[in-house]
């Protein structure tokens, strides 16, 4: 099995800490830094700081506007996935990057299949649609085959789920339906982020 674990900002390279012991002892895993944030004191002193090994790839995208910045993430990781054809894609948080990697993910078929998506610290919501980040957390929940959900984001897990089934009770009720994947899951992990995850899981 393959992995790729994608970062690319200051709060991504800090969640990536927390798992990178256990996921490179039990795994092959290629580390894609996107370069979202590209100044030294935010990201090489973070990598240094906690040890990390330094990321296999860099797609260096710098800076830009939002779709500008997306887009270059974009058209730079799908040349990636398609070279190394991963089993499962990680993906962290609420940022550009983020949101980049699980729609390429989503939209390249590994034969005949997208590419599964792992996204840590799924779940939360400000419920506020001029957040950038609302819309990537929207997004990529909606696209992820796996939602890892930390204790901050178990209320806006517990509403959610709340509109899910006034949606199948209702017949709708205006809502929008959720996607309907087979086999799409959430775990509650406690602190240490991944080591502690809990037994139970909904399906959605």
């Amino acid at each position: 099995m393959e992995l790729l674990t994608v970062i690319g900002t200051r709060p991504q390279f800090i969640k990536y800490a927390a798992i990178a012991p256990q996921l490179h002892a039990c795994v092959q895993t290629c580390v894609v830094d996107t370069g979202q944030h590209y100044d030294r004191n935010l990201s090489e002193v973070f990598f240094r700081q906690l040890e990390l090994p330094k990321p296999d790839i860099n797609l260096n995208a710098g800076s830009g506007s939002h779709a500008d910045q997306t887009a270059q993430i974009m058209v730079k990781f799908e040349k990636i996935v398609l070279k190394y054809k991963p089993d499962l894609v990680i993906v962290y948080g609420d940022v550009n990057s983020t949101l980049a990697a699980s729609v390429v993910c989503s939209k390249t078929l590994i034969n005949g299949k997208p590419i599964p998506i792992a996204h840590v610290e799924a779940g939360l919501r400000s419920f506020d649609h001029t957040m950038p980040e609302e819309i990537n957390r929207i997004v990529t929940d909606s696209l992820a085959d796996y939602l890892f959900v930390d204790r901050r984001g178990r209320r806006s897990l517990r509403v959610l789920l709340r509109l899910a089934a006034a949606y199948s009770a209702g017949g709708g009720g205006g809502l929008r339906k959720p996607p309907n994947r087979p086999g799409k899951y959430v775990k509650l992990l406690s602190r240490p982020l991944w080591s502690g995850c809990a037994a139970s899981h909904w399906t959605a």
